[in-house]
């Protein structure tokens, strides 16, 4: 089995380069208010290196995540071409998820877009809270058909998400049932880093993983960190 990657909470690209090397499935970047914000001009630089890769490397997914948004937040954010995946990080509704999907549809068809863009789903857990899992499993099932992709985050009260940490993995299974029945994958994000992300994956074995404060030095991204992340994820991966 391989394991998706995301990194998030990239800004320029510069010194970051390395990264394009086809071992990563996606990248982030914010839009909701966090110290990690940037403006549509970055994943545009991005896109602009992803073009130059070569044939056989697969591209990463550019991943716009964002809190609670309007459909017209959504579309001035998708407007320059880059982004292949809107992530929706909040408290968003079916309804909402729903328009949200049927206006990037819409949009896509009339701007002749290389593809239709993706809608992901954060679902956040309360740290060291019970987890309603039921609960979270009918929403997962409400959601499934306009949603493509589920992520599994810890919940941070200001941010909704990159709080730097775990939740109770043990939840885990349930939620993987519901999302297997519902035909949608399940990432994990929440307090993950080198040291910790086998155990995930060798315990529970998730669709993919999102990483964001576990690759930071002083804030920053660091490109080392990155670096063992990815090679710690895919040591083993076929066997996990």
């Amino acid at each position: 089995m391989q394991t998706n990657i995301k990194i998030c909470g990239l800004r320029e690209p510069q010194g970051f380069e390395s990264m394009l090397d086809g071992r990563i499935t996606s990248i982030g970047f914010v839009f909701a208010p966090s110290r990690r914000k940037v403006d549509p001009t970055v994943p545009f630089a991005w896109r602009t290196l992803i073009n130059h890769m070569p044939e056989h490397l697969n591209p990463p997914l550019l991943t716009g995540v964002f809190v609670n948004p309007t459909v017209d937040e959504v579309l001035r954010m998708v407007e320059n071409g880059s982004l292949d995946v809107v992530q929706l990080h909040g408290q968003e509704s079916v309804d909402t998820c729903r328009s949200i999907r049927d206006a990037l549809k819409e949009w896509t068809i009339a701007n002749g877009n290389r593809g239709v863009i993706q809608v992901w789903k954060a679902l956040t857990i309360m740290e060291g809270e019970e987890v309603p899992i039921d609960t979270i499993g009918e929403t997962i099932e409400k959601l499934a058909p306009f949603v493509d992709l589920f992520l599994v985050d810890t919940h941070d009260p200001q941010y909704g998400g990159g709080s730097g940490k775990t939740f109770s993995w043990d939840v885990l299974p349930q939620l993987q049932r519901t999302a297997n029945k519902c035909k949608r994958p399940l990432w994990v994000a929440g307090g993950l880093n080198p040291d910790n992300v086998r155990t995930l994956i060798d315990t529970y074995h998730p669709d993919g993983v999102d990483i964001s404060s576990g690759v930071e030095t002083d804030q920053h991204k660091d490109i080392h960190k990155i670096d063992l992340f990815i090679k710690r994820v895919k040591s083993n991966d076929n066997m996990a």
